[in-house]
């Protein structure tokens, strides 16, 4: 583990969840505005929806087939017109007959936190903490958002219902019934433009269907939250909440894991790698993750954690 990684575990586990969202926030402030300055007086930085196209259909992406979308605007440089441009580009080569899905989730603090926070999470109202992008697909007509109060998923396209209506019956956030598990049941696209393959939240999908999976991933205690759902009526709804002591040793905050992840993925030959603008974006299908991921149970005892360090942390 490098120290810098080690400093970011320290933090995180000694300071408070609302100076760790400060922290990151002027960190995307700071980032903001140096990427500003870079791109502003560089036309090649500058991208339409044309060259966008382009760009993912070189990557690999399907047409006819259903697509969720992590993304990092910053990344990919200037966009003309920002995130409905972006939107329009993957909505093009998807097709009308395909859904297109992003995770728009409301958590302003940890998972277990904001379940016990009393404020209900409202559908209509409260915004995405996963970036602008998502919040302009939201806004736009069409759209539905889950009402899942942890793990919200919104959609566009014919099977935006279908996708959304029931999730937050689901006993688990990413499991049987869940936006994600549909995407995987239907072979539908992942695509990562400028946040590599750590943040996706499909990788949770294996752990969600597995009865004896090796790791605790969810606190035991039983938590609801009141919901306010896009008709305006309320629900009481039941969720779990990943227990955020294993996540140090994630894909997504684990650099070893990470590589463990990735080459997996390499190895198997399921991830395609290309630009975006600026960005690398990683284009792969969930099904497709969920067999790699699988295998790697089976064969290791893991899938994107780092199971020697959880288990040594869980007895110490």
């Amino acid at each position: 583990m490098s120290v810098r990684q080690t400093i970011r575990n320290l933090l995180i586990a000694v300071l408070p969840t609302s100076a760790i969202e400060w922290i990151k926030d002027t960190r995307k402030t700071v980032r903001r505005k140096q990427w500003e300055r870079t791109v502003a007086n560089d036309p090649d930085a500058r991208l339409g929806q044309v060259e966008l196209e382009a760009y993912l259909r070189d990557l690999g992406v399907e047409r006819g087939r259903d697509l969720i979308l992590h993304s990092s605007m910053r990344k990919i440089g200037m966009v003309e017109g920002g995130a409905p441009t972006l939107i329009a580009a993957v909505q093009s080569v998807i097709g009308a007959d395909a859904t297109l899905l992003m995770p728009t989730y409301p958590l302003t603090k940890g998972a277990l936190e904001h379940m016990q926070d009393p404020t209900p999470f409202d559908v209509r109202t409260d915004k995405s903490t996963m970036g602008r992008i998502t919040n302009t697909l939201m806004a736009m007509p069409g759209a539905q958002r889950s009402a899942h109060p942890t793990h919200s998923v919104t959609a566009i396209g014919p099977d935006a219902e279908a996708y959304t209506a029931h999730h937050h019956t689901t006993p688990t956030p990413c499991g049987p019934g869940s936006p994600f598990w549909h995407l995987s049941e239907k072979g539908g696209q992942i695509l990562c433009i400028g946040i590599g393959i750590g943040k996706v939240t499909s990788h949770h999908v294996i752990e969600d269907k597995v009865a004896d999976f090796p790791i605790e991933v969810y606190f035991p205690e039983r938590l609801t939250k009141r919901v306010i759902f896009a008709d305006g009526h309320e629900e009481e709804v039941e969720a779990k909440a990943h227990d955020e002591r294993w996540t140090l040793y994630r894909v997504d905050n684990d650099e070893a894991a990470y590589e463990e992840v990735h080459n997996a993925m390499k190895a198997a030959d399921i991830v395609r790698e290309g630009p975006v603008g600026r960005a690398t974006a990683h284009l792969f299908r969930a099904d497709h993750l969920d067999r790699v991921l699988g295998e790697r149970l089976e064969r290791e005892g893991t899938t994107i954690y780092r199971l020697a360090e959880v288990q040594q942390s869980q007895s110490a």
